[in-house]
């Protein structure tokens, strides 16, 4: 499932992931929001780079991305 990703780099997402989730339920028990979300509904990235937004076919769920900072590992 991880291709050619470098077990550094998945190392490094999985802490990011996790440093993330505790900013996202810490602010949301304090605040009852969330606004750490850099992308949501915007239509450009804080870089300039354009947020493209598509919905997934099987959840019907909408993800916000920035082409220009994601990297692809094929």
């Amino acid at each position: 499932m991880t291709g050619k990703i470098p077990a550094t780099k998945i190392a490094k997402l999985i802490n990011e992931i996790l440093n993330y989730a505790k900013i996202f339920f810490d602010q949301l028990d304090k605040k009852g929001v969330n606004d750490f979300f850099q992308v949501y509904q915007q239509e450009h990235a804080a870089d300039g780079s354009e947020v493209t937004m598509k919905i997934l076919p099987k959840s019907k769920r909408k993800i916000f991305f920035s082409e220009h900072r994601q990297q692809l590992f094929v």
